[in-house]
């Protein structure tokens, strides 16, 4: 863990230079932060001599350059905290509508003389500038052969680990393959608002989440959880459901709420990271509600076994 608190910067459109305190740079939009980001991250710690900033961006740019309903892996906060635990120094926001015509040249130009920057770790298939026009052989002759350091895609059990390929698992369900990838369990973060207070009355309270419509959501079904209330460190086991609620609602609106195991406090307007850790059944419609409550019970049993054999 890193002890420093890092610092923050929005790339604005003003010449003075900031000194960074180092000048080393890895590069990426670091959506997922997943095993590979994490390979990424420590080697421009030892090749910046312990000292390095992150260089990424305030919007993916495939969401503005590709589609409007692109969603994200990772809030920009969760990234920062997870960032700060790989000990950069500094996260450098540049907003991508600013840079996108850009010309590698004055995109390097820009990192170089505004903040300093004399060393670079990227991907191997790390592309930018206008058009995606400038590559790596653009990097390493702009800053020099021993001031660039390329890294090779991670691989876990014969995969490429990517930010798309965990999104196709995630939209099938296979958390235990998303959180292999990850390296950690996926999480998804909310506020708790007012639902229609059915779980309480059947003995499964919930606590309804309003997400990031951005935000990417695991494919519909009951998940095992651990549950993180606001900023208070106890950690709870719970379990989730994204779905519609056929069973009580002819809406199509779909709806996450979370379960948390003996818990019945009064917890609305609170923030909730909730880490997803396996997928338990598909959403069901049941014939009634005395149906809908037996399946919960054995949700929660299985929820329990999952939860406890998590290390």
């Amino acid at each position: 863990m890193n002890g420093n608190e890092i610092k923050i910067i929005y790339d604005v459109d003003v010449v003075t230079s900031l000194n960074l305190g180092n000048d080393t740079a890895c590069i990426g939009t670091f959506d997922g932060m997943h095993l590979g980001h994490q390979e990424l991250l420590n080697k421009t710690y030892i090749f910046g001599d312990k000292k390095y900033t992150v260089v990424t961006f305030i919007d993916l740019p495939q969401k503005t350059l590709n589609d409007t309903h692109y969603q994200f892996l990772t809030t920009n906060s969760m990234k920062e905290t997870l960032i700060n635990n790989y000990r950069a120094s500094s996260i450098v926001y540049f907003n991508f509508l600013n840079i996108r015509n850009d010309d590698p040249k004055t995109f390097c130009t820009t990192l170089y003389e505004k903040y300093g920057i004399k060393k670079i770790v990227v991907g191997n298939d790390f592309r930018f500038g206008k058009d995606r026009s400038g590559d790596i052989s653009f990097l390493i002759e702009y800053f020099g052969e021993k001031n660039v350091l390329i890294v090779s895609k991670k691989k876990v059990i014969g995969m490429e680990v990517s930010s798309s390929l965990i999104r196709e698992y995630l939209s099938n369900g296979e958390i235990k393959t998303v959180n292999m990838l990850l390296g950690r369990p996926y999480c998804i973060e909310g506020e708790v608002i007012k639902g229609d207070g059915l779980g309480q009355k059947i003995g499964f309270p919930t606590a309804n989440l309003k997400i990031d419509k951005n935000y990417r959501i695991p494919k519909k079904g009951v998940y095992s959880v651990k549950i993180q209330i606001g900023n208070l460190s106890e950690i709870y086991f719970g379990m989730m459901n994204i779905g519609v609620r056929p069973t009580v609602s002819n809406e199509e609106t779909i709806v996450t709420e979370v379960n948390i195991f003996d818990f019945n406090d009064n917890i609305y307007d609170s923030n909730l990271i909730v880490d997803v850790i396996s997928f338990i059944r598909e959403e069901v419609k049941f014939n009634n509600l005395k149906e809908l409550k037996h399946q919960l019970y054995i949700d929660k049993e299985t929820s329990i076994k999952k939860l406890n054999s998590v290390h």
